[in-house]
């Protein structure tokens, strides 16, 4: 899946629909995926729809629309913008947005947070020319599919030698592969964050469930196997390790109490193996790694692939 864009606009009347509808559109043609909150009635829904969908959002669309007028007449009317709108902009600036577009019809007035956040927003007259805004202010900022402002996987460290290490299971000496866990929130830590090996396609194109799926260890920390990435902050879990004395066998260095631990496979050749990311308040982040092994335990290499848009 691309990156979330939350598209907060009114949606009071049929047009009004129709253009969130094309802005929606516009974004997911491009491969983002588009939210558009619908008003609702209860704190609960406010909580588990509009709170959570701005929260896991990597951009922030604003369009007010003209609501009950104000003062003036005719051409010199003042309208009201649309409360339901406002009230998501306030936890969007709670949240934390870094990419934020923001439109707003001709006359409207400038009230709330909306006098800060929105002063220098984009005006127009007729609904029609919002997709056409919106696409113009998206490109200009060069906006992607790719980015995150949430659990975004960074990179692979595999260290050229082997290295000891032991736990309840025994002992291991051999490559371990880390995996860097980057939490781009400025607003909300990374809780409990595990993560675990999902599925194995061996070489020889046997393709199965992960035969250990328990959670993986936490790079660094004695026999840990969940973690708190703080915002604007990382952590790294260690994703695998390749024998020292026979370079196409790998284990696994996780949660299991099993003793003495058994190989996830012996086999030379190119692997595919898929892992998940799970932390408290984030989407679940899936990546693999491609895993090229021979005889000797120094030539295997890792290859990130990320992110992987469904499961297996």
């Amino acid at each position: 899946m691309g990156a979330k864009v939350f598209i907060s606009c009114g949606q009071r009347n049929t047009e009004e629909r129709h253009t969130a509808r094309d802005v929606a559109q516009w974004f997911s043609d491009r491969g983002f995926e588009p939210y558009v909150a619908l008003e609702v009635q209860t704190i609960q829904d406010v909580n588990f729809g509009i709170i959570s969908e701005l929260r896991r959002s990597d951009y922030y669309v604003f369009i007010d629309f003209r609501r009950e007028r104000i003062s003036g007449k005719g051409a010199d009317a003042i309208y009201r913008g649309s409360l339901f709108s406002h009230q998501e902009l306030a936890v969007a600036y709670a949240s934390g947005f870094e990419h934020a577009v923001f439109l707003r019809q001709s006359r409207v007035s400038l009230e709330g947070l909306a006098a800060y956040m929105a002063s220098n927003a984009t005006e127009f007259n007729s609904l029609d020319q919002v997709p056409i805004l919106v696409a113009e202010a998206v490109q200009q900022r060069e906006w992607t599919p790719e980015y995150s402002r949430n659990l975004v996987i960074s990179k692979l460290h595999f260290p050229p030698k082997p290295w000891p290490y032991g736990d309840m299971s025994g002992r291991f000496f051999g490559r371990f592969l880390h995996v860097d866990i980057q939490n781009r929130r400025p607003d909300a830590g990374a809780g409990e964050a595990v993560a675990r090996l999902a599925w194995v396609t061996l070489a020889s194109g046997a393709h199965q469930p992960s035969p250990n799926p328990s959670p993986l260890k936490v790079t660094g920390q004695y026999m840990a196997y969940k973690q708190t990435i703080w915002p604007c902050s990382h952590g790294a879990f260690d994703l695998l390790c390749v024998d020292a004395k026979v370079g196409h066998r790998v284990y696994l260095n996780n949660a299991l109490d099993v003793a003495p631990r058994s190989a996830l496979f012996e086999e030379e050749g190119e692997h595919f193996l898929e892992y998940e990311v799970f932390a408290r308040g984030f989407d679940v982040q899936r990546f693999g790694v491609r895993l090229r092994l021979s005889t000797k335990c120094e030539e295997a290499e890792a290859e990130l692939v990320w992110p992987l848009a469904d499961p297996s």
